[in-house]
């Protein structure tokens, strides 16, 4: 063998010694960032008919604003938007609760994507700049979706791997399904960094997160939002 091919096998070795230490040091990813991982309580109501809906979810802080799925503020397996009766996000780890009467008076707000299935809320407190976005996604990344299954007060952690991406989602494999709860659970990668958001599953080991790319364009585009 080649030394070119000696070093060549011995860097990819290193590689895979280096994925393994931080797929063991996951715990970290949590302990870090469970201060900015929310609990979302949301009851609503469809203005026309009257039905009512109570969702269980999970959020995320991120440039000072909470971004979550979109499908907790719609009438199950519909477009049609729901009033908001009561809204609460908890955060369980600092004791942070605040409800849709800590919302912003923004034209809309929770302002909500349905296409792409991710929504974002204002609040009046000051929420810091929260967890960092990443456009950068590569097939075979290893990731984590960290959330609160049905609506619980303690977090999950899911591993899973990046197969595909398209112009909106991230395409991931995971070791199991998320729970009923977890829609809107951060996608974190290797960096502690978030490439999506959860919003739907596909079969029995695939998850369907929207893009950051897609989050950061509507960000962009809300900066009355965040004055």
């Amino acid at each position: 063998m080649s030394k070119k091919r000696i070093v060549i096998l011995g860097v990819w070795l290193l590689w895979q010694f280096v994925l393994v230490a931080l797929a063991d040091e996951v715990p970290w990813i949590v302990e870090k960032n469970q201060s900015k991982i929310l609990l979302i309580m949301h009851y609503g109501r469809e203005e026309i008919s009257g039905a009512t809906e109570l969702v269980a979810a999970t959020g995320v802080v991120s440039n000072g604003v909470v971004i979550t799925c979109g499908h907790i503020f719609l009438l199950e397996d519909t477009t049609q938007r729901l009033a908001t009766i009561t809204m609460v996000l908890e955060n369980p780890f600092t004791g942070l609760r605040v409800t849709q009467r800590d919302l912003r008076s923004c034209e809309e707000n929770p302002y909500v994507d349905i296409a792409a299935d991710f929504a974002i809320v204002v609040l009046n407190e000051e929420l810091g700049q929260g967890v960092a976005l990443t456009t950068t996604i590569w097939p075979g990344t290893s990731v984590w979706i960290v959330g609160y299954p049905h609506g619980e007060p303690e977090l999950a952690v899911i591993k899973g791997v990046v197969k595909r991406t398209t112009e909106k989602t991230v395409i991931i494999k995971v070791e199991k399904l998320p729970e009923p709860g977890m829609s809107g659970s951060p996608v974190f990668n290797e960096d502690g960094r978030v490439i999506g958001i959860v919003n739907a599953v596909a079969g029995t080991s695939y998850v369907i997160a929207v893009s950051a790319e897609v989050i950061q364009r509507n960000l962009s585009a809300l900066r009355c939002y965040l004055k």
